[in-house]
């Protein structure tokens, strides 16, 4: 039997896997994390959400594709259901205006302590 050789190339590839994973697991825990800091209940709309796992989602207020350094920060996370976190007229994805007004007039720490990280970049 031919034994492989491995390459720089194959490490990097096992390196990538093992980070992505811990990642995976990182963000995980930081949506069980958020759900529970809110109660399994959507902030827009109120709707409790423990009977309903599948429609409890934790959102990144800061999106963790630009801001990946604050992606498993709890205070960068607030829970919603589906309708007001992907398609209804006041989801964070639909409609950011309303979003930004509604964290400074409902959770003014929660806005105030992420502007201030933003500023800080």
């Amino acid at each position: 039997m031919k034994k492989k050789k491995i390459t720089k190339a194959i490490l990097k590839k096992r390196e990538n896997r093992l980070v992505k994973r811990e990642y995976k697991a990182k963000l995980d825990k930081w949506k069980k994390l958020v759900k529970e800091k809110d109660d399994f209940t959507c902030q827009i709309c109120l709707k409790d959400l423990k009977d309903n796992p599948r429609n409890c989602h934790a959102h990144h207020i800061l999106d963790k594709k630009n801001f990946k350094q604050f992606s498993t920060d709890i205070k960068n996370g607030i829970t919603l259901c589906y309708f007001c976190h992907k398609v209804g007229p006041n989801s964070p994805h639909m409609n950011a205006l309303f979003f930004s007004d509604f964290l400074n007039k409902k959770r003014p720490e929660q806005y105030d302590y992420l502007m201030n990280l933003l500023k800080n970049i």
